[in-house]
């Protein structure tokens, strides 16, 4: 049972021994994220991707990178917001336009990411 589930029941949170119990816990949770923020704030990250199929083998076939976690302090880096026109799917890279294809009746927009060469394209 942890101290969420114990403010809920009346009977053990009213008890003094459990009442002292959960302030320390809970003064003792609250020192421990004040540190781990500290120590994640002053980590040098290492970054490794969290794929959207990690069981795959080859890296090309894992699909987009949902998110980054770092192998040092465990913080997590969440995608940026954006299009896929302007961030890359895979490595969140800046995507750039490339060039309009004039014969399609939509003009199709090519784009490539400047870092892994991943290719977009938008009507």
């Amino acid at each position: 049972m942890n101290t969420n589930q114990i403010s809920r029941f009346p009977f053990l949170s009213q008890d003094k021994s459990v009442k002292e119990l959960l302030e320390i816990i809970q003064a003792k949770e609250i020192d421990l994220e004040h540190r781990v923020t500290v120590l994640q704030l002053a980590c040098r990250h290492t970054l490794k991707n969290i794929y959207e199929f990690p069981e795959k083998v080859f890296e090309s076939e894992r699909g987009a990178v949902l998110s980054k976690e770092c192998t040092q302090c465990g913080i997590t880096v969440e995608k940026p917001k954006g299009p896929p026109w302007k961030i890359c799917e895979r490595c969140w890279g800046e995507m750039e336009f490339k060039f309009t294809e004039p014969e399609q009746s939509e003009g199709a927009q090519h784009y490539e990411c400047s870092q892994c060469r991943h290719h977009h394209s938008r009507t």
